[in-house]
């Protein structure tokens, strides 16, 4: 049996990991690679800008994906699926629900 409770997933979830998770979908889908180029160059640059204000002042965040990014739940899943799917290979299910 395997659990994936997982605690603060966005702060937890390092730009390197996330980065790894998305270019290995990428690769598996991505039909040109001009446009797998383009995606990972964005999503770098917009990873670069995790900044935020806290009572008045600007602070960088240099650990993990920011909270408020629009991008932090797309990479989360990304990573998430990255752990989860070897597991989901390795287990046969045991509940099938026919309808």
């Amino acid at each position: 049996m395997e659990s994936f409770d997982v605690l603060s997933l966005y702060t937890n979830v390092s730009k390197n990991d996330a980065l790894q998770a998305l270019s290995e979908l990428l690769d598996a889908h991505a039909n040109s690679m001009e446009l797998y180029v383009r995606i990972m160059s964005l999503v770098k640059e917009c990873l670069g800008c995790n900044i935020f204000e806290w009572c008045g002042r600007y602070f960088t965040q240099l650990r993990g994906l920011a909270m408020g990014q629009r991008l932090a739940p797309v990479l989360s899943i990304c990573f998430m699926y990255k752990i989860e799917q070897p597991v989901l290979e390795r287990y046969i299910p045991m509940y099938y629900r026919d309808c």
